[in-house]
């Protein structure tokens, strides 16, 4: 190739209009490209050269032709071979598409082409084969059919064609036998009982002796002798049971005359060694023993102690005198009894006890009073037409459903009252009532703590008669008196009947009892007439002052016996000193004595003294 030097030579023209185009092929191998002015100007090298001129872009290309060359090659551009520099088809365009891996399950013997199809992940594909491989393209005949069943040798429905688990069957078949042995050796009256399970249903029972005879096909078999028996339980599952079973009972020797000294129940077998008997009491420990006798009559006595019935220790069951008796001071000889005499050396019988809880002074003797049983209980017999449905008191609220019997012991599963002496509260109670009958509401307070409710003041009828289930309230004053401590509350419902009674039975109605906690009150007086009344104060301390009049014993009409101040106290006049006292027309031995008029209703002057 040559080197070229290009110079341009740019010419003006007022118009000008000039192109031309030439249709070649142009190889350039090196050149350059400038702009100047708008103009811009590219140079190549190649043969022969090419001119174009374009005025109005002021473009000049120039160039060197050279003759044109041929390209052959693809010229299909869906070919896979395709050449985009050919311009003459030389017939060798590759156009069948398809896998060319010899190794893929898809392989395609006719392709020219590998279009990325080839599949060459060999497994199960189908996805209910046991052994499928979801990663598998290519089946490679490996699949294995899914065959459901029990794989379980030991079971009953096990299915050696299974590959996968299901559900397996047992046999569970067992003989539970009862049985009793001949009562002698030659005896046949031996019996046997079967009771089997399964959880099948049993299909046949057969029971066979040692010599593979059938002796019985139900779950009973009888009249059997010593010897070897065998039971075969079958059930529906085909699950069979075998049981073997042996009687063997030998001969007893000994005597067998039931007369006889020396006779042997149990002998089955008599070896002549009978003695005959001779009848007394045979036992050395019983007071009419009798050494010659052989054979017990029954005669025996062997309860010994005291067999006179004057004695204190008489004992009526006594057949032997043990020379025990003696004799004394009638009387209660049980020093836990009320009556009981520290003289009396013989029991009489007449011992009388506390009642449970109490000490004979009727004191109780549990930690608090409401843990001592009442003296009495109520009791109802049908709780199912009413009853008492909730009790609310200083602290308690039981929710109850109505129980026979009674009273309903709540005094330990239920949290108590607790009230103070000379305090006020609200007692509610709600009842069971659909049919809507009569019923009297009652509460008893055992205020002194004794263990009854029948004493003065303890009484309170909340409401009766009522046919609503409430709440039905009354107001509860506790006694300023009542004894300090934990005591014991009673409340009642009674089908229509208006006499109260803490200790009654009747059919309708119920009773609960609860504890109640009695504290000190607040002490002070309590009487609003009294001038130191307290309104605080719930228990009168004996503090009230109520007789008024004149305190001050200044005072002209002071009572000694008033303790409360009237405001009528009179006190006497107090006149003071004489004031404004002066002398005037002194004349040698004589003045006038001057002062203040001070005389009043309750003050007058009554003498002056002078000392001169």
């Amino acid at each position: 190739m040559k080197k070229i030097l290009l110079t341009i030579t740019l010419i003006s023209f007022a118009t000008l209009s000039f192109s031309q185009q030439v249709s070649r092929y142009v190889v350039a191998s090196g050149g350059n490209y400038s702009t100047a002015s708008g103009i811009s100007v590219s140079s190549t090298i190649g043969e022969p050269m090419v001119n174009t001129l374009t005025a109005t872009a002021f473009i000049l290309t120039q160039g060197f032709q050279q003759a044109s060359i041929t390209y052959y090659g693809c010229t299909d551009s869906n070919a896979c071979n395709y050449d985009s520099t050919a311009t003459v088809d030389d017939g060798s365009c590759l156009t069948v598409y398809g896998c060319m891996d010899v190794t893929a399950c898809n392989y395609d013997s006719t392709a020219v082409c590998d279009d990325g199809s080839c599949l060459i992940v060999y497994g199960c594909t189908d996805s209910t084969a046991l052994n499928y491989n979801i990663s598998a393209t290519c089946d490679d005949g490996s699949c294995i059919a899914l065959v459901n069943g029990c794989m379980d040798t030991t079971a009953l429905n096990f299915n050696p064609l299974a590959n996968t688990n299901d559900t397996c069957y047992y046999c569970d078949l067992s003989n539970n036998i009862s049985s009793n042995n001949p009562t002698s050796f030659t005896a046949c009256d031996a019996w046997m009982l079967t009771t089997s399970t399964s959880s099948y249903s049993i299909v046949s029972y057969n029971w066979s002796n040692s010599l593979g005879q059938n002796i019985g096909v139900g779950q009973y078999v009888t009249n059997l002798c010593n010897g070897v028996y065998t039971l075969l339980v079958i059930d529906a599952a085909g699950c069979q049971a075998i049981d073997t079973i042996t009687f063997s009972t030998a001969p007893v020797l000994g005597c067998t005359d039931p007369n006889a000294f020396n006779y042997n129940p149990s002998a089955t077998s008599d070896d002549g060694s009978c003695i005959a008997c001779v009848f007394g009491c045979i036992d050395s420990l019983a007071c009419n023993y009798d050494s010659l006798a052989t054979c017990n009559d029954g005669t025996c006595l062997t309860v010994f102690g005291c067999t006179d019935s004057t004695a204190c220790n008489y004992n009526i069951t006594a057949t032997c005198d043990d020379g025990s008796c003696w004799f004394g001071v009638y009387g209660c000889t049980d020093s836990l009894a009320c009556n009981y005499n520290s003289l009396a050396t013989c029991d009489d019988g007449s011992c009388t006890f506390p009642f449970p809880g109490y000490d004979c002074n009727g004191n109780c003797l549990a930690a608090n009073a409401c843990l001592c049983a009442s003296s009495c209980n109520s009791a109802f017999t049908n709780v199912n037409d009413e009853h008492i449905t909730n009790v609310t008191f200083a602290g308690i609220n039981n929710t109850s459903a109505g129980i026979a019997g009674g009273p309903v012991d709540y005094t330990i599963t239920t949290n108590g009252a607790t009230v103070s002496q000379g305090s006020t509260h609200n007692i509610y109670v709600t009842l069971f009532n659909p049919s809507a009958y009569a019923e009297y509401i009652r509460v008893w307070f055992d205020w002194n703590q004794n263990g009854s409710f029948a004493d003065a003041g303890e009484y309170y009828l909340v409401a009766g008669p009522v046919n609503t289930i409430g709440p039905h309230t009354a107001s509860i004053l506790v006694p300023s008196t009542a004894t300090l401590g934990t005591t014991r509350m009673r409340v009642m419902c009674i089908y229509n009947d208006p006499v109260p009674d803490p200790c009654i039975s009747a059919t309708y109605g119920e009773a609960e009892d609860y504890c109640v906690t009695v504290g000190g009150g607040v002490p002070g007086c309590t009487d609003p007439l009294a001038c130191n009344y307290d309104s605080t104060a719930t228990v009168d301390d004996g503090s009230c002052l109520t007789i008024y009049g004149c305190t001050n014993p200044t005072a002209l009409n002071y009572d000694p016996l008033a303790t409360c101040d009237d405001g009528s106290c009179t006190s006497p006049a107090v006149c003071g000193a004489i004031t404004g006292v002066h002398l005037t027309d002194i004349i040698h031995d004589r003045s006038t004595f001057n002062w203040d008029d001070m005389n009043s209703a309750t003050c007058d002057v009554d003498q002056i003294r002078i000392r001169y």
